[in-house]
């Protein structure tokens, strides 16, 4: 989220970059006016519409570059100067507020844009959660938007994505509420899958997958009391893993390689997942592109990012998710993500 409030946002600049510094660098010979002055010239773009040069790292970087070469004689010089483009660096640090979604006490109308990040309870209140995200969707606001977090919300569209066979997919089928209907559907898809996995058709974080083995007697298996899929238990990822393509402004920017701890299927790094990153090549990437774009289709917007998670089945990559609400990026362990989505934020900004 970001918004531009005139006086409060220069103090929000011209303060806490200084402060920043002082606590990342803890040195008593830096120009901490300098940092500020740096810190709120890309204020100035306002003139010109809206943010540009001054809002990008490679005109940052490149004045560090000159002013290090400029004043390769002059340390003292350099030290202070330097606190421009440090202030540039640290105003693309600042350019944004962090907010809850469910505070009423944010004014979602005064930003410019908005997008969800870590929004984790929103499976145990999606409706509120949904309801929120029209009301903040205005104008294209909401990265992604409203209508395509409905859609993606359902686990279900995979088994819709499946039938259209616009991109390979792992098998799904929609289980019913009712016990005995619920009963007949499992034996079903055991007959057609062999070992089933059943995940709730809203979740995250792999909260609520049960495994159901063929030798397991199907009414003895105790699940969820919440809409339901099933699918077969894909059992490479035990040993091939799971592949996750990033897709950020129609581009895959990165991948990377997940495999599960030992005896489990989930590859969530809090279950014991491993995580690494691998060039973006070969026939999980390029199904990548193709599974947004047949998203696009079924929702009836272009994905402005998203993450596609890969399973290996039947001879091929197949699409298990396309992850559009919030997509983690991973940007505590691959840096890669990290420009392209700035690069988006700007793209976007009104």
């Amino acid at each position: 989220m970001r918004s531009d409030t005139g006086p409060l946002m220069l103090l929000w600049f011209v303060i806490l970059a200084p402060v920043l510094v002082a606590e990342i660098f803890q040195s008593p010979m830096a120009d901490y006016r300098i940092v500020a002055l740096g810190a709120a010239l890309p204020l100035a773009e306002v003139v010109f519409g809206g943010p540009r040069y001054l809002h990008t790292m490679v005109v940052a970087m490149g004045l560090m570059a000159i002013l290090m070469l400029a004043t390769s004689n002059h340390r003292l010089i350099r030290r202070r100067l330097l606190g421009i483009p440090i202030g540039l660096l640290l105003h693309l640090v600042l350019d944004f507020t962090w907010a809850r979604w469910d505070d009423p006490a944010v004014d979602w109308s005064a930003a410019d844009l908005v997008a969800v990040r870590s929004t984790w309870d929103y499976v145990e209140r999606a409706d509120e959660f949904l309801a929120w995200a029209r009301r903040v969707d205005t104008g294209g606001r909401l990265l992604n938007g409203a209508d395509l977090f409905a859609w993606n919300l359902d686990k279900s569209y995979l088994a819709v994505l499946e039938k259209r066979g616009e991109v390979p997919t792992v098998p799904t089928r929609i289980l019913t509420q009712g016990p005995s209907e619920r009963l007949q559907e499992l034996a079903d898809a055991r007959a057609e899958f062999g070992d089933l996995v059943v995940k709730p058709r809203t979740g995250a974080g792999g909260v609520g997958v049960v495994v159901i083995e063929s030798s397991v007697a199907l009414d003895t298996v105790e699940l969820p009391d919440v809409p339901l899929v099933v699918q077969p238990m894909v059992a490479s990822v035990r040993d091939r893993g799971e592949i996750s393509v990033f897709v950020i402004d129609g581009q895959a920017t990165s991948m990377v390689h997940k495999t599960p701890a030992p005896g489990e299927i989930r590859v969530h790094d809090h279950l014991g997942g491993t995580y690494v990153q691998v060039p973006v090549a070969g026939e999980a990437a390029e199904a990548a592109l193709p599974a947004m774009r047949a998203a696009a289709s079924l929702c009836g917007r272009v994905l402005d990012y998203g993450r596609v998670d890969l399973l290996h089945h039947d001879e091929a990559w197949r699409v298990s998710e396309v992850e559009a609400i919030e997509p983690a990026l991973y940007l505590d362990t691959f840096a890669d993500n990290a420009e392209p989505f700035a690069q988006l934020v700007r793209a976007r900004m009104p």
